[in-house]
């Protein structure tokens, strides 16, 4: 009787842990973005190209670069199955690297800029007019979990230290949600100006992301299961607008290049450490014996630590970076 009993609990607890949460070591892939169907999207996602036609001068509007801190990942089993998810945060990197690292992109970009023939303006007039001056504006590090290509995640975004801390513009384009709606973000007052002076204005936006989430799960599975690794990105949908172009219409005088699939490494830079608390870890063994008993599926859940080593987060952010500000000049230098 108790051998049976000592199996029947032996099938229970590999029954409880099925929904399962791990960490790999070593650089992964970053997921590549799909669209439609699970269509694999373009590399890159141009709107209103026509807007790039004949550009030569521009004025820096905005210039972010986001960095997620925190990052969740979940799977769902079907019908009344289980859930895995994990929760991931970058350790060991400081706001003074992710500063660092925004201001020698920024100098990065007005150097691909130039090398394609771009004169960049004065952005003192912009900031003294009074329509812009207006608009809303926010103190640097911005710290949000609305980011679109990023939803749920915490992230926080710096401007360049030349173009004043105290002045992150957030664009309707740039995919923050805080202000994609709000009657007093800049584009209105940039488009004016920019219709105004005969000068284009560019809003540039990044994102960059420190870990890659792969498992399984939906609606046919009856388990679920999440795994994470590192892995040093530029999120799709970061890239450069361009406000006041060609168009002849208020909705297509402005354009955009953005990256339809992430620019990655998988170079090594952390260590991933599962820092789930042994209390955690009993109540929910626990909590899937009654949950099984009952009839519905198990749940697991973990919180890691990505233990970066600074020195080589900055240089692998640094190559992806300079990666995407070349490939994104290049294309609108290629549209001119």
């Amino acid at each position: 009787m108790k051998h049976w009993t000592a199996l029947a609990l032996l099938s229970l607890t590999l029954f409880v842990t099925s929904c399962a949460v791990r960490a790999k070591q070593g650089g992964t892939e970053a997921e590549k973005a799909t669209g439609f169907l699970g269509m694999k999207k373009a590399d890159l996602n141009v709107e209103t190209e026509k807007a790039f036609l004949g550009v030569n001068e521009v004025v820096i509007g905005s210039f972010k670069v986001g960095f997620v801190e925190e990052d969740k990942a979940a799977r769902k089993a079907g019908g009344y199955g289980g859930k895995a998810s994990a929760t991931s945060k970058l350790v060991g990197v400081s706001r003074a690297d992710m500063q660092a690292l925004t201001d020698a992109l920024y100098d990065d970009f007005l150097a691909q800029l130039r090398g394609n023939g771009y004169q960049v303006l004065d952005r003192a007039p912009l900031l003294a007019d009074a329509k812009f001056k207006a608009t809303k504006s926010f103190p640097a590090p911005f710290e949000t979990d609305d980011a679109v290509a990023a939803m749920g995640a915490d992230c926080v975004y710096f401007v360049p230290a030349a173009l004043g801390s105290s002045a992150l513009h957030l664009f309707a384009s740039d995919g923050i949600s805080v202000m994609s709606w709000s009657l007093n973000n800049p584009t209105v007052a940039a488009t004016q100006y920019a219709e105004a002076n005969k000068v284009k204005v560019l809003s540039v936006n990044y994102l960059v992301d420190f870990v890659n989430a792969d498992g399984h799960g939906g609606r046919f599975t009856s388990t679920a299961s999440v795994q994470v690794g590192q892995g040093i990105s530029i999120k799709p949908s970061s890239g450069i607008s361009l406000i006041g172009g060609q168009g002849g219409t208020f909705s297509k005088v402005n354009g955009a290049i953005r990256l339809g699939q992430p620019i990655s490494s998988t170079e090594t830079f952390a260590e991933i450490v599962d820092v789930t608390s042994t209390a955690h870890k009993s109540v929910e063994v626990a909590s899937n014996v009654i949950g099984v008993l009952g009839g519905v599926g198990t749940n697991q859940s973990r919180d890691f630590e990505v233990r970066a080593n600074p020195a080589q987060f900055q240089a692998i952010v640094t190559t992806v970076g300079k990666q995407a500000n070349q490939t994104l000049v290049a294309a609108m230098a290629a549209r001119r």
